[in-house]
């Protein structure tokens, strides 16, 4: 843009330039016509009009170049100086877009859930204003993450890093699918031990909000391989949130892993690899198992991997 403005400027006053400078060789063109008219029809005053002509060229070349050079200098300097504003707006304004969308994102997807999960219970003159507030909400959060992917990325001077305890915004935030979890059925824990990081505390919230929404477990630990153990060594059977089986795991005998993948991928065996050398590294030889790897062109919720276990337990 800068470059732009600056050849405008530059190309503005080569032409005037241009022009003073034919105006300039006409007049002393008929100038030197009027000294040497009465020598100009013999050979000596042509060659010597010729010659003074020649001079008058070379030097409003010689300061004509020197002066567009400088112009241009000047011209890109000017030319910064005035878009300076325009350019400072355009980032403040980008990065207010990509932070109104990350406020926006969160919040509307929080609605669309609690909606969600009052809607079987919501009298039938209700129910369609739940399903009615849901839509809007999903609808409005596909509008603010296309606002967000317009905008990105938002520059980390938006953040306002402070020292937070995710454990502490893991509780806060598992309160609001607490109502929707025991609608299906499901038991939700929390095993979030302290875990004080450097961040921003709203953005953590609302990142850990979408892992929720997006059905993730998320492990904040300095030793996650051993809370890994710790939790993989033991195997629960829920049946409408109430522990009815439990024991250890003795061996995981298969494992069958779905990709979401194009025709022409064929390496879904070097993605389920994560899941087969995790599990090893965490259980040990109780923890290798055959397996097999399959590609697909759909998964349940859109989910890129799904992963089904045959693992023979120990009950107690």
């Amino acid at each position: 843009m800068i470059a732009r403005l600056t050849f405008r400027y530059l190309l503005v006053f080569a032409v005037v330039l241009a022009l003073l400078s034919a105006g300039a060789y006409m007049f002393l063109g008929s100038e030197y016509q009027s000294m040497l008219q009465p020598a100009l029809g013999t050979p000596e005053g042509a060659h010597a009009y010729r010659t003074a002509m020649t001079r008058v060229t070379l030097t409003i070349l010689a300061f004509d170049i020197p002066l567009l050079a400088l112009v241009g200098a000047a011209s890109w300097l000017l030319a910064r100086a005035s878009l300076a504003p325009l350019l400072a707006a355009r980032v403040r304004e980008r990065e207010f877009a990509a932070d109104a969308a990350h406020r926006l994102r969160s919040p509307l997807a929080t609605i669309a859930a609690v909606a969600q999960a009052a809607r079987p219970e919501a009298p039938d003159r209700l129910g369609q204003d739940f399903d009615t507030i849901t839509q809007a909400a999903m609808d409005a959060s596909q509008t603010v993450g296309e606002l967000l992917t317009l905008s990105r990325p938002a520059t980390s001077q938006l953040l306002q890093r402070e020292p937070v305890d995710v454990a502490v915004l893991s509780r806060v935030v598992l309160k609001e699918f607490t109502a929707r979890a025991a609608q299906r059925g499901l038991l939700i824990t929390n095993r979030a031990q302290s875990a004080i990081v450097n961040g921003d505390e709203r953005r953590l919230r609302e990142l850990l909000r979408t892992l929720q929404n997006m059905g993730k477990t998320i492990i904040i630990s300095s030793h996650i391989l051993l809370e890994l153990a710790e939790m993989c060594s033991d195997i629960a059977i829920l049946q409408g949130g109430r522990l009815i089986v439990a024991g250890d795991v003795e061996q995981v005998t298969q494992v069958n892993g779905f990709v979401l993948s194009t025709d022409d991928f064929g390496d879904q065996p070097k993605v389920i690899n994560a899941a087969s050398d995790l599990l090893v590294e965490v259980l040990g030889d109780a923890g290798r198992h055959t397996r097999a790897a399959l590609g697909t062109n759909a998964l349940p919720f859109s989910v890129t991997v799904e992963i089904t276990a045959v693992v023979v337990v120990r009950l107690r």
